[in-house]
């Protein structure tokens, strides 16, 4: 259960469902990330007390539900794993470095005398 109203990444969300475990978050920060339309996490919009207690009551009594957050958990958490997570990185860093290359003006050597 992760009904933070600031969360930066998500960390402990996405290692529960690595673990296999079925979550229960809200929709704030990086979480529409980690928990992509369709992938069967309970997600909350609002942090209520009333809504957190109806996601964990769905998801600890309704068998079928908690099978599919499981499974679907395990393909969102390969695609965000540490190296899945560099890459992207590394790719984004690559293109902006590309970028600023082009956009740079060439450098000109002094004339030696």
């Amino acid at each position: 259960m992760l009904p933070s109203w600031f969360e930066a990444y998500g960390l402990t969300f996405l290692e529960a469902r690595a673990a296999g475990l079925p979550c229960v978050g809200r929709r704030a920060f990086a979480m529409p990330e980690l928990v992509p339309e369709g992938t069967g996490a309970l997600v909350v919009e609002d942090a209520g007390a009333e809504d957190v207690a109806a996601a964990i009551h769905s998801v600890c009594t309704d068998d079928a539900l908690r099978g599919r957050v499981v499974r679907d958990a395990s393909a969102v958490a390969r695609e965000n794993s540490w190296n899945a997570v560099a890459g992207r990185m590394l790719e984004v860093i690559g293109r902006r470095e590309s970028a600023r290359r082009l956009a740079a003006p060439p450098v000109v050597s002094p004339s030696v005398r």
